[in-house]
């Protein structure tokens, strides 16, 4: 499962703008990262073939909700490159997607760092453990 949603840290700060975007296996959360812009497809293209195809065995499924970033063909194309399946969670279970709440988790654990630089957010994300984001 990927997710992103954005860091809600500090409203009408220059920390108001990061967005974190989060895979998750059975194991716990994979590949989490931050950047200083919102999701596009361009983006979660090179986040799936960088960061996510590399990591699958064939036969495996990726699973992404319908953003509209989600649906760029270059990262189905990097999944099925690497063996794997791209679906589309359906629209209408959101609730199902474990990466939702480990997506707040983490959001949680920013908030909690009160960050003040950007330095400092990332530092933040990388001091959750897989038992704090499992959702």
């Amino acid at each position: 499962m990927v997710d992103e949603g954005r860091l809600d840290l500090a409203r009408g700060s220059s920390l108001d703008a990061y967005l974190a975007i989060i895979g998750q296996n059975l194991g716990g959360a994979v590949e989490p990262m931050a950047f200083e812009r919102s999701m596009n497809g361009a983006t979660f293209e090179v986040y799936i073939r960088d960061r996510i195809a590399p990591r699958v065995q064939p036969g495996d499924v990726i699973v992404v909700d319908w953003l509209g970033a989600h649906r760029a063909p270059g990262a189905r194309a990097a999944a099925k490159e690497h063996g794997a399946k791209f679906c589309m969670l359906s629209p209408d279970v959101p609730d199902l997607s474990p990466v939702e709440s480990c997506g707040s988790k983490v959001t949680e654990l920013v908030r909690g760092a009160a960050p003040r630089s950007a330095p400092q957010v990332y530092q933040a994300i990388g001091r959750g453990t897989d038992r704090d984001v499992k959702g």
